[in-house]
Formats: C-alpha cells, sequence, structure tokens
C-alpha cells in the first residue's frame, strides 16, 4: 500500500511578476528644458568651429531646443528662449551670421519679426 511520504508534491510554476521601473529611470519624467536629439556632432563641431568664441554654437543650442519642442528643422527663433539662456541680441546676429556662412541654417527674416530658421543637415 502507498503511504503519504511516497508521492512528491506538484511543483507550480512561479507567479508572473511585471518588472518595475528602476527608480532612477527618467523616462518621461524630465521637468523643465531639455535638449531633444540626436543631434549631430559633426553639425555642433561645425557650430562651434565657426562661431570663434562661441556665439553660434549657443544659438545652435537653441535653435535645437526649439527643433526638439516643435518637432521640426524649420522653427521661428523666439526672443525668450535667447533671455533664458543668457544671449544677448548682439550675440544672436553674430551667432545667426556665422551659422549661416558655416552653411548650417538658412534665415528668412521679416523686418521687425523673429527670423524663421531652417536646419540644414
Amino acid at each position: 500500500m502507498l503511504s503519504p511520504t511516497d508521492f512528491t508534491p506538484a511543483t507550480t510554476k512561479p507567479p508572473l511578476v511585471k518588472p518595475t521601473r528602476p527608480a532612477n529611470n527618467l523616462g518621461n519624467q524630465i521637468e523643465g528644458s531639455f535638449l531633444k536629439g540626436p543631434i549631430p556632432m559633426s553639425w555642433l563641431n561645425r557650430a562651434s568651429a565657426a562661431s570663434g568664441q562661441g556665439a553660434g554654437l549657443g544659438i545652435g543650442i537653441a535653435i535645437w531646443h526649439l527643433a526638439g519642442m516643435e518637432k521640426s528643422t524649420t522653427i521661428k527663433l523666439r526672443h525668450s528662449v535667447l533671455e533664458k539662456m543668457n544671449i544677448s541680441r548682439h550675440a544672436t546676429y553674430r551667432g545667426l551670421a556665422a551659422l549661416k556662412n558655416a552653411g548650417l541654417i538658412s534665415i528668412k527674416q521679416k523686418h521687425g519679426k523673429s527670423p524663421i530658421i531652417t536646419i540644414i543637415l
């Protein structure tokens, strides 16, 4: 006759556990301003080289910031963004000229209006 010790217990599958996100994973939870990429390093290198003292690089970063927000390579360059980045009006003019001369952007300007910038990749 069989005794209860002759039976082996049935094995059960472990319960399914959904993986959780690590606490340090930012995902889509970034607060405040940010740059959205990818931004080609070759573009940034050319912007830096073209601008000498860096006015073009700062303007280039502002342009890429706006392009990421608007999901377009053509943006209206808003003074408010440049102001938050502490880029003066005169530095803006120098930076835009440097980027345009380097073939990195095209500019459509109407008197008294914000320029329309198109990023050239």
